[in-house]
């Protein structure tokens, strides 16, 4: 038998857990926040497309996704 047997530290070494969370650099706090991502029309018609796809049991390529239950009954 090993003589480190049920010692958590012997896989990891010295790294003790929970970890500390790294603070952020000062400079990273007092940046621009992101700007609002706005739907396009086109955007609007894209999304609709892709949940109605989906709805169908397709996937974005027409592909068929969701499992017919009546094929295997």
């Amino acid at each position: 038998m090993g003589r480190n047997v049920g010692n958590p530290d012997a896989i990891h070494g010295e790294i003790k857990w929970p970890l500390p969370h790294p603070q952020p650099p000062a400079e990273m706090a007092i940046a621009a926040p992101e700007p609002q991502q706005t739907l396009t029309q086109e955007n609007m018609k894209q999304r609709r497309r892709r949940i109605i796809f989906l709805q169908q049991g397709l996937n974005r390529w027409g592909e068929q996704t969701r499992i017919e239950k009546h094929k295997f009954l």
